[in-house]
């Protein structure tokens, strides 16, 4: 999955609780569970890092526009965490994997245009479950 997608799951967890080893078990669980639907992952260290810089400036924007308190930030990092792993394997060279949901036979891949479209989706549909518990965190 996209950053950007692990990420708004990070967000929607900090508006369930603030318990910072929730958060970190949450983050991870979920990180698990979003990468075994089928998706398109990113191909080229340029998307790579286009896309931690959406995922960032988008968090971000939501700590300012919504007042959000620090915790939601633990939870990003949180829930985007074993894809670092990814990075040691590529650029340290690698070819143990450690995180159970980026192994093949776990991970779901869909290289074609529905795996970048199942991508979307899936963030779209968080995003609106954040939006409708950040209203509900507020109230």
């Amino acid at each position: 999955m996209l950053i950007v997608v692990h990420s708004l799951w990070g967000l929607i967890l900090a508006t369930q609780t603030q318990n910072i080893y929730f958060l970190l078990l949450g983050g991870v669980g979920g990180h698990l569970l979003l990468d075994v639907i089928p998706h398109r992952d990113l191909t080229t260290v340029r998307q790579v890092i286009i896309d931690i810089f959406i995922a960032a400036t988008f968090s971000v924007l939501c700590l300012k526009i919504f007042s959000l308190p620090f915790i939601f930030i633990w939870s990003v990092l949180f829930s985007t965490l074993p894809d670092i792993e990814v990075a040691f394997r590529y650029y340290g060279k690698r070819e143990k994997i450690y995180f159970p949901s980026h192994l093949p036979s776990w991970h779901g891949t869909l290289n074609s245009r529905l795996g970048v479209l199942i991508n979307l989706f899936v963030g779209f549909i968080l995003f609106m479950i954040f939006l409708i518990s950040l209203k509900k965190h507020f109230n």
